[in-house]
């Protein structure tokens, strides 16, 4: 509400801004404050009345508007406060409040002061003349007793009168009603348009000021843990100054010749706000990557002294992830291969961490980025070997879980696509233009194929398993068409329960083959992952309320986690013989995938 070009009513903004709430919450009076160098070729009162218009001003609005170069003044009223805002009262509130203060070069009093003038003015009622006293009158005649001639004429005047009197009451009041929900549509949106317009000038401040601060942390951060920890931080930077640069550039466009219209200046000033924070957001994640660092610098002498036990710790899981192996061997190359490498590359990683240490703690030891260096290289190759030994339990555990539910699957789906077969069989269909019943032929070669897949020899049971879920899927399908999806919404839950867990078998075995294998898999398989996650996420959400939807969905995040798995092997298979890394340029070690990981990490928390 207070609009100032000139700065003189910076130091009071609080003030000015407390006086005006009262005089819209004690006199419904909404005061608007201008404050310009000059109006230039126009009048006070022609500028003040131009940029009322320009703003929609009106209802219950005042506007104050003051010239400094050209010491003049006017306030401008709405119609709907010229009966409690009379001439007189204005020029008294001019001439006796506002100016006086003004010469003495108190600003920030004069609009106080004012205000409150305003509101005593609009307080003021004028006295209600006594009622007079009735005199003696004449004696109204007396009632003859005989009846008398009925005036018709007269009878009907009244009723007319009275007709047109409800009729103007009714008018007056929904006018009145109109009136007032304008009137409190407007005063909430210059609430709102004030509090948004004091949490965006703040933002811009802060905002910039700790952009400037951060620039030089950089610096520090280059100094004292290198280039290459200071990179993400210098990135947020920009990003952080990108979008402050856009807000200064839209309180610019508010703080122009132009007057915005209300609802234009509010989204506006909401976008500020939504900037501000989004640079916040970047420079605050940031802020905890760097305090993490400086932690774990402040407290290396901890961290390496309990590294040794996290070592051995995963070393001893070892021999237990070799044997499991080996019974995953005895089924198809399919149930074992995605987690092959693992004992081998866990062990190589549990190297490369003893050697972190024995550097870190070497004497004389490194010190500042070297040594934190040290820690996240051996933190990375402990943490990879737990990766990668979890990854063979999982994968275990997942062959287990198929081949144990592997036999009531195949038995779910050949009662489901017979009780189709029974439903079709007893309600024929009749009559050329009656409805087809569902085609039993997919159902039944997904049968098929899942009791082909289960008496392979030697067989993957997570492959035999998909295959009976989706001849469920199938049959369970065909038996909902045949009988009406709400009559078997719990034999298609049976069927998406199942897809679901099928769904996150092959999700997660996908999730852990990348994982471990992070710098050999590409943009693509990763994608395909994130959406087989997305889709298993929606399946998952949505398994109450429609279950058929849902299992679509499951459906979809198992293919998806079957192409990200593919993909990934082929990635991996590739990079493995020596081709280019798909994720990164040649010469980045595995540092960069350490402080990848615990960045994104970070990031995304």
């Amino acid at each position: 509400m207070v609009t100032d070009q000139t700065g003189v009513l910076d130091d009071g903004r609080g003030e000015i801004e407390n006086a005006l709430d009262d005089l819209l919450t004690e006199h419904d009076v909404q005061l608007f404050v201008l404050f310009v160098e000059s109006t230039d070729e126009l009048s006070i009162t022609e500028f003040a009345d131009q940029t009322a218009t320009r703003n929609s001003l009106g209802v219950n609005d005042a506007l104050l508007v003051v010239a400094l170069d050209d010491r003049t003044d006017a306030i401008w009223i709405s119609d709907g406060l010229e009966d409690d805002l009379t001439d007189p009262e204005l020029d008294a509130v001019i001439g006796r409040t506002l100016e006086p203060r003004l010469a003495d070069g108190d600003f920030v009093g004069a609009v106080v002061a004012t205000a409150g003038a305003l509101g005593e003015a609009a307080a003021a009622v004028a006295p209600t003349p006594g009622a007079p006293t009735p005199g003696p009158g004449p004696t109204a005649p007396p009632v003859d007793g005989g009846g008398g001639p009925l005036d018709v004429g007269g009878f009907l005047g009244i009723v007319l009168l009275g007709l047109g009197i409800v009729i103007l009451l009714v008018w007056l009041t929904g006018r009145v009603s109109r009136v007032l929900a304008g009137r409190r549509e407007a005063e909430e949106r210059d609430r709102r348009t004030g509090r948004l317009a004091r949490e965006a000038n703040a933002l811009l401040v802060s905002t910039d000021a700790r952009l400037r601060t951060a620039t030089d942390e950089a610096d520090f951060v280059a100094a004292e843990f290198g280039d290459e920890q200071a990179a993400p931080f210098r990135t947020a930077i920009d990003q952080a100054r990108g979008e402050l640069k856009a807000a200064f550039a839209i309180r610019q466009r508010l703080d122009d010749a132009e007057p915005e219209d209300p609802p234009t200046r509010e989204a506006m000033l909401t976008e500020i706000v939504e900037r501000g924070k989004r640079a916040n957001a970047a420079l605050d994640a940031q802020a905890a990557r760097i305090a993490e660092l400086r932690d774990m610098e402040r407290n290396a002498a901890a961290i390496l002294g309990a590294l040794p036990g996290q070592l051995e710790a995963q070393a001893g899981r070892l021999e237990a992830a070799e044997a499991t192996l080996g019974r995953l061997r005895r089924y198809a190359p399919e149930a074992w291969q995605p987690v092959e490498g693992n004992v081998v590359e866990a062990r190589k990683g549990l190297d490369g961490a003893r050697q972190a240490v024995a550097r870190a703690t070497a004497s004389p030891p490194p010190t500042g980025h070297g040594l934190v260096r040290q820690i996240l290289l051996a933190q990375e190759g402990v943490a990879g070997a737990r990766g990668l030994i979890d990854a063979v339990e999982s994968q275990a555990r997942s062959v287990a879980d198929a081949e144990a539910a592997l036999e009531a699957e195949l038995s779910a789906a050949e009662a489901d696509l017979g009780a189709a077969r029974t439903v079709l069989r007893d309600a024929p269909v009749a009559g050329a233009g009656a409805a087809k019943g569902p085609d039993l032929t997919p159902a039944t070669r997904a049968l098929e194929a899942a009791r082909a897949a289960a008496s392979a020899s030697p067989r993957d049971p997570i492959a035999a398993h998909r295959e009976a879920v989706r001849a469920r899927a199938d049959a369970a399908a065909a038996l909902a068409a045949a009988r009406g999806v709400a009559a078997e919404r719990a034999r298609v839950q049976g069927a998406l329960d199942a897809a679901l867990r099928s769904a996150a078998i092959d999700v997660q075995r996908a999730a852990d083959f990348i994982a471990t294998r992070r710098s050999g898999v590409g943009r693509v398989a990763r994608t395909r992952l994130t959406e087989a996650q997305r889709m298993l996420e929606q399946a998952e959400a949505t398994r109450d309320r429609d279950p058929s939807a849902a299992l679509g969905a499951a459906q979809r995040a198992e293919r998806l986690a079957e192409e990200a798995y593919s993909l990934a092997a082929a990635d991996f298979g590739r990079w493995d013989a020596g081709g280019p890394s798909p994720t990164r340029s040649a010469g980045s070690d595995i540092a960069g995938a350490i402080l990848g990981g615990i960045i994104g990490g970070i990031l995304s928390g």
